[in-house]
């Protein structure tokens, strides 16, 4: 019975453990689309207006991608989402919250509370993934959202 009890309490440690750190949903919304992730299917793009070869990355040894230079945003030639201005087709959900062209700095302040710090005036970063090494960064121009950047650090 003992053996039963600590084996009982081990599992609800875990499952309060894990249910802890649940993550909030945050997906991009890209021309009007909520996606699933930061990936966007290569094959769907329109040829972009400019293309930025990458350089040498001294962290990996490797080669970062090429920037996809669009209207509405920068897409890296792997499929990831980097930069999205935001507008009525374009912004980001977190959670059942839309963040758009709408969207004030002072309720993007006021939502987020000490989950963002300022990098710069106008400028505050989230880093939502418990554990993970991807951040999102806000851009604010007239107290206005203009656009947020999706970056990974890999060093």
């Amino acid at each position: 019975m003992k053996n039963l009890t600590h084996i009982f309490l081990f599992c609800i440690g875990f499952l309060v453990a894990t249910t802890s750190y649940a993550q909030v949903d945050i997906k991009p919304l890209w021309h009007g689309k909520v996606l699933n992730n930061f990936e966007i299917p290569l094959n769907n793009l329109k040829k972009p207006k400019q293309v930025i070869k990458g350089d040498a990355d001294e962290c990996n040894g490797g080669y970062f991608p090429d920037q996809w230079i669009y209207d509405d945003g920068v897409i890296f030639s792997t499929g990831s989402l980097n930069k999205v201005y935001v507008s009525q087709q374009n912004g980001l959900k977190y959670g059942s919250r839309l963040f758009n062209h709408l969207t004030t700095e002072n309720e993007f302040k006021k939502f987020f509370g000490e989950q963002i710090y300022m990098i710069k005036k106008h400028v505050y970063s989230l880093q939502p993934w418990e554990g993970g090494n991807d951040s999102l960064d806000f851009y604010f121009r007239n107290r206005k959202l203009h656009y947020y950047t999706h970056s990974i650090d890999d060093c």
